[in-house]
């Protein structure tokens, strides 16, 4: 099983934001549906606080790959896909982030919302906001193991 160091999490980041800051532009400029991100965002908010990380990661995943795949670019959902386990194996990490799925749920909900706006600067603002307290989170934990 692979593991991960903080410059691994960070690294996929750089790879990450901007796949999917492209996703949403194209979403958002082609006008395009939202009906897949819709059923992974409900499903993912309809996850019971409690349950177990392993399938908070699955719904996250799924979420994000719903953005890519409703983008229309075989390529960045290609390039997605191919990070896809792990991304899945990143998300774990977070953990210790959140109080409970709920939280992290609520957070896609909320991309999913700037999506239905259909505004592309608070859109990629969201999705900035998003994915940068993740990589806060792994930068932080690189400083603490250099101090």
């Amino acid at each position: 099983m692979r593991s991960f160091t903080a410059f691994d999490a960070v690294d996929l980041y750089r790879l990450r934001r901007p796949i999917e800051l492209a996703a949403v532009r194209l979403i958002i400029e082609g006008n395009r549906p939202l009906t897949g991100i819709e059923k992974a965002a409900d499903a993912f908010v309809a996850l019971p606080d409690a349950v177990t990380w392993d399938v908070v990661a699955d719904h996250d995943i799924a979420f994000h790959r719903s953005v890519l795949a409703a983008a229309a670019s075989p390529r960045l959902l290609r390039t997605f896909n191919s990070v896809g386990a792990e991304l899945r194996l990143l998300i774990a990490q977070l953990r210790p982030v959140y109080r409970g799925a709920n939280e992290l749920a609520a957070e896609h909900a909320a991309l999913l919302h700037a999506l239905r706006a259909g505004k592309i600067r608070p859109a990629l603002e969201a999705w900035q906001a998003h994915l940068g307290a993740g990589e806060r989170f792994f930068l932080d934990l690189i400083k603490e193991r250099v101090l």
